[in-house]
């Protein structure tokens, strides 16, 4: 298994765990049988309650498999760019002592050797600079991947409080300040996700859909039951 793959599954077995947990907590709130819920006056067009089960179970699995491809992509190391510049710092060396041998030969040592150093100096600041370039990827890696985790960590906190706020709290207007919170955090989640790794992005696109559409559900279950 390649170290790309290693951190793939590491990744998904991470944030297949905290999908699972909030999953988890999301089914244990939900009472659809309740008497409260039943009294609610409905929109004609409300999915029936196993509908959501169905929906939620492929969705869940999406938001784990986008935050393993997008977390593997964004603390994978940089290759061609540091390779090319660790490259270019140490090919210098070996041009400056060819230009010295030459030129030393033909017009004299002292001639040879100024050359020589320079090129030898020039090779050092390319290996420097080939150094400096590394250390900022790799910081810039880690700082992609920490706001990654934060962003993916709000989000899933967002989702999993929505269940109870509407079912055990019996509160349509909580949960619609909830599920409006938790559509910003889906687009902020998208456009890093979209960032960090395409595929990863698209992956996310059926949840933020879906999102907005229990939104609209929140929002027509409170209209139409202004007492709730």
């Amino acid at each position: 298994m390649t170290s790309d793959r290693r951190r793939f599954a590491r990744n998904l077995l991470a944030t297949g765990t905290a999908v699972a947990a909030g999953a988890v907590t999301g089914a244990l709130s939900t009472d659809s049988r309740s008497r409260w819920y039943r009294r609610l006056r409905k929109p004609p067009w409300q999915p029936p309650p196993q509908a959501f089960g169905l929906v939620w179970t492929p969705l869940y699995g999406l938001i784990a498999y986008a935050g393993a491809r997008a977390l593997t992509t964004a603390s994978a190391p940089a290759g061609p760019e540091t390779s090319a510049t660790a490259a270019s710092g140490t090919e210098a060396p070996s041009t400056g002592t060819g230009a010295g041998t030459e030129t030393g030969t033909g017009t004299g040592t002292r001639t040879g050797t100024g050359t020589g150093t320079g090129a030898g100096a020039g090779a050092g600041a390319g290996t420097a600079a080939g150094t400096a370039a590394g250390t900022a990827a790799g910081t810039g890696a880690a700082a992609g991947r920490a706001g990654l985790v934060r962003a993916l960590a709000v989000n899933l906190a967002l989702n999993t409080a929505w269940t109870p706020l509407f079912f055990a709290a019996r509160s349509p207007r909580l949960a619609m300040v909830d599920i409006l919170a938790l559509n910003a955090s889906n687009l902020t989640l998208l456009r890093r996700f979209l960032r960090a790794d395409r595929r990863a992005g698209l992956a996310l696109l059926p949840y933020v859909a879906w999102t907005g559409f229990a939104t609209a559900l929140n929002g027509a279950i409170i209209a139409r039951n202004p007492e709730a």
